[in-house]
């Protein structure tokens, strides 16, 4: 009777612990990928910020405010995002700030706009 038990009791427990290293390679799987992700992000906004800011080497976000810095970790300017709803949807846009008053400049991040709306402002001098 006891080997019938046993043969009862293997596939499931087999099963458990099929079910547990699952769990623990997605687990592990999802923190590397994480890690890359931010990464990758990271990488991504730095080399938006060195459009306005070309001696930005890193940055910390802070807040909602971006503080940049050059190879010295001497602070060079601030950022942020902003967005506003235009005829075409929202655009998304970061602002480069050289100090707290002086706007060293502006990228159009993402926009829904009609490209003749949208070159008006790239084109123009609007952001003078």
């Amino acid at each position: 009777m006891r080997a019938n038990q046993f043969r009862i009791f293997y596939p499931i427990a087999f099963i458990i612990m099929v079910v547990a290293i699952m769990f623990a390679l997605l687990v592990l799987m999802e923190r590397i990928t994480r890690a890359e992700l931010e990464a990758q992000r990271y990488q991504q906004t730095l080399d938006m910020l060195k459009e306005i800011f070309p001696e930005a080497s890193s940055y910390v976000l802070e807040d909602d405010i971006y503080t940049i810095y050059d190879n010295s970790r001497y602070e060079i300017g601030y950022a942020f995002y902003a967005k506003c709803r235009a005829w075409g949807g929202e655009i998304n846009i970061l602002i480069g700030l050289q100090d707290k008053e002086t706007i060293k400049g502006i990228i159009v991040v993402s926009n829904y706009e009609h490209p003749a709306y949208r070159d008006l402002l790239v084109e123009s001098n609007f952001t003078d």
